[in-house]
């Protein structure tokens, strides 16, 4: 279980690490603070599922935090927890799709969004790893 835990802390270590990377780019501008806030979306993501991998659960193929929340039936969540996961999710799709309908009407991000997600998505990452004890480097 330990090493199927193990394997997710790249990814999402990696999604962080480009999220910071875009926070102290000079160049950056919305588009930019839109995938920063992407990126958090992805880690938070896999921050759920290696939680659900650790639960001994199936993991789902999909990426709506709101649902791998209510699966992963993290019963510790305090309120901005469920809160920053319910606005975080609103992003998913935007940046990445710009051809699809819902794309036209994407939630704009600028620097101080992008460094909100960036700083709650780094906190739910440490408080997911930390629930599931796992000693990891």
């Amino acid at each position: 279980m330990k090493k199927k835990i193990n394997k997710w802390l790249p990814y999402i270590e990696a999604d962080l690490n480009i999220a910071d990377i875009g926070l102290h780019d000079k160049k950056a501008n919305k588009w930019t603070h839109l995938s920063i806030v992407w990126h958090c979306h992805q880690a938070t993501e896999k921050s759920l599922k290696m939680y659900v991998i650790a639960q001994g659960k199936e993991l789902l193929p999909i990426h709506d935090l709101v649902r791998l929340i209510r699966y992963a039936d993290l019963k510790d969540m305090d309120k901005s927890q469920i809160d920053f996961i319910y606005s975080l999710n609103k992003y998913y799709i935007t940046p990445r799709y710009p051809d699809l309908p819902l794309a036209k009407s994407y939630i704009p991000a600028d620097k101080k969004i992008a460094e909100y997600y960036f700083n709650k998505s780094k906190e739910f990452f440490l408080w997911i790893k930390k629930i599931i004890k796992t000693d990891l480097k």
